[in-house]
């Protein structure tokens, strides 16, 4: 996911968009900040996250 479209679709605090965007940049320099893999794509800024689903069937 880019960060451009997670800013649009979690609409935060219009003060806050630059602080998170700072955030991104920074973890891109060292992943550790947010542990997200934060990379450039372009000049776009992508970050993946874990996540599982657990599917069951009911007998």
């Amino acid at each position: 996911m880019d960060v451009e479209r997670l800013l649009q679709a979690s609409f935060p605090n219009p003060e806050d968009i630059n602080k998170i965007r700072q955030l991104f940049i920074e973890d891109v320099q060292n992943n550790i900040l947010l542990g997200v893999n934060s990379h450039h794509v372009g000049t776009e800024i992508h970050f993946t996250f874990l996540t599982s689903m657990i599917i069951t069937q009911k007998s």
